[in-house]
């Protein structure tokens, strides 16, 4: 539930900063959040990932590398939407339903 919670305030957050625009230019918006999102996760993960074993990891970046798996089929798959021309809606539609199902 925790996850629905903070995707909903996510989309509410959206909605109020690209409300005012055409549904053209917000899904260029949703478009760039996104890919800076996907960037950010990646380097984070790829961060806690490579880090020496003898380095204590903070609680957050042990959870993360336990569910390394379900965040890197997440980043594919909102990857794969971005870059698929006949997708009828924006990639922003399906990101939080995707995002919610990967920390299920």
């Amino acid at each position: 539930m925790t996850a629905r919670l903070v995707v909903e305030g996510l989309a509410l957050v959206a909605r109020q900063r690209a409300g005012h625009l055409s549904v053209k230019e917000r899904r260029g918006w949703a478009r760039r959040a996104l890919v800076l999102w996907l960037m950010d996760t990646h380097n984070i993960v790829t961060t806690y990932l490579s880090a020496p074993p003898a380095l204590p990891l903070a609680g957050i970046g042990l959870a993360l590398v336990d569910r390394v798996a379900p965040v890197c089929r997440l980043v594919d798959a909102v990857s794969a939407d971005l870059l698929d021309p006949l997708l009828r809606r924006g990639p922003g539609e399906r990101a939080p339903a995707r995002i919610v199902e990967a920390v299920a």
